[in-house]
């Protein structure tokens, strides 16, 4: 693996305890695989660091495509020594079925490296590894046999704890406390990827005409999107990569003077006058325009609508808006009737959210809804009221407790 150019490699089984609730996707991808190959890849520092974009975007496009094309070499060199291996070095999920549920991705890169013993995941779940730290690019590779000896997870972590991360990421999708709006980060940094197209072709074919176009995107944004498209993959923020101190060969500068450090990457990178991509109403929103008034709020829809019942209480612990819900604490029983029968129980407290199946416990809410109804209410496609007036969707309880129920979940 060295010899094909990764700069640390680390070996997991794929009865890893560590991989439990990944190997069955693992072994749909390569059902022989016994062993988790994780590749890694520095990065260059200063360019991660730069606030100009089209000097970290450099980066990311040559590493994503360094780490490929080691992972691709390692597994044609298996190939020649009669050793079967599969390359599963792609950055993004083809498996669009599945879209917008995390079930896209079927090998995860993050879980093998730590499985591995190459790092441990950090306050901004990026992994973190003791030399390298965050600045360096995974890619994974699947063996049909086991090894002599695996890698094992790091006994210590990596993570110097100095919340950077939480500073400085526009969308306040990272906390201290370890949780990760998703979402957040999705609609900003993600805005020219997935959902982020999504909802750019929705608004070109609502738009009236090309005055009502521009009125919704500026000529920068549409070349913008362009470039992303032919270039290649871009981000609108790496600010967490960028300013993470840890591993041994980033922690000096920080240890050495942290105020020096946070003027000198931090406060650069939280300056930028730049404009973010929020849902109205979402604690993205609250967060951008509380601490960082100096950049700009753009709207967006999420387009993560789900495309069955199942689906829609899947994806409910992804859109849920923690900061939304405060002072919040009832019971929910949904019941979905019609082409797709299931039920479930949403319970919103202390602003942690639980969701199981079947229908548990008092309700304070009762909503029952034919499927198709409510797939097409979180389209757009329905109106609410009127579904409620065709007795398509019934609603049982207080009216204040719905309405509290839809603020945690915006757009």
């Amino acid at each position: 693996m060295l010899d094909a150019g990764a700069d640390d490699v680390g070996l997991a089984s794929i009865d890893s305890p560590a991989l439990a609730a990944y190997r069955s996707k693992f072994l749909t991808v390569f059902p022989e695989a016994r062993t988790c190959i994780s590749v890694v890849c520095r990065m260059n520092p200063e360019n991660v660091r730069s606030s100009f974009r089209q000097q970290y975007e450099l980066e990311y496009h040559h590493m994503f495509a360094e780490a490929s094309h080691v992972a691709r070499r390692a597994a044609v060199k298996f190939a020649e020594r009669g050793i079967r291996a599969i390359d599963c070095s792609s950055s993004y999920p083809m498996n669009m079925e599945n879209f917008p549920n995390m079930e896209m991705w079927y090998v995860n890169h993050k879980p093998i490296a730590v499985a591995a013993g190459l790092g441990s995941m950090g306050t901004h779940h990026l992994v973190v590894h003791e030399r390298f730290g965050s600045m360096m690019a995974l890619s994974s590779i699947l063996l049909d046999r086991e090894v002599t000896e695996y890698g094992r997870p790091l006994g210590y972590d990596p993570c110097c704890k100095c919340m950077l991360c939480v500073t400085v990421c526009p969308v306040g999708a990272i906390n201290a406390d370890g949780h990760l709006n998703a979402m957040a980060c999705y609609h900003h940094s993600y805005r020219h990827k997935y959902g982020g197209f999504v909802d750019w072709v929705e608004n070109i074919v609502q738009s009236r005409s090309v005055r009502d176009y521009r009125r919704k995107h500026s000529d920068a944004e549409t070349v913008l999107m362009w470039q992303s498209l032919y270039y290649g993959e871009s981000y609108k923020c790496t600010n967490c990569m960028a300013v993470c101190p840890g591993g041994e060969d980033h922690i000096g500068p920080y240890a050495e003077d942290q105020k020096r450090y946070r003027e000198d990457v931090a406060d650069r990178l939280t300056g930028r006058k730049e404009t973010v991509y929020v849902v109205k109403g979402s604690d993205a929103e609250a967060h951008v325009i509380k601490r960082f008034p100096h950049k700009t709020v753009k709207y967006v829809h999420s387009c993560t609508r789900p495309t069955s019942a199942a689906k829609f209480f899947e994806n409910l612990h992804i859109v849920f808006q923690r900061e939304q819900s405060k002072g919040l604490n009832a019971v929910y029983h949904l019941t979905f009737t019609g082409a797709e029968t299931c039920q479930g129980t949403i319970v919103i407290r202390d602003k942690k959210l639980e969701v199981s199946d079947g229908l548990n416990g008092t309700p304070d809410v009762r909503i029952t809804a034919d499927t198709d109804t409510w797939l097409k209410i979180l389209r757009g496609e329905k109106n609410f009221l009127a579904a409620v007036l065709t007795r398509k969707v019934r609603v049982q309880g207080s009216k204040d407790l719905l309405k509290s129920f839809v603020r945690c979940f915006p757009d």
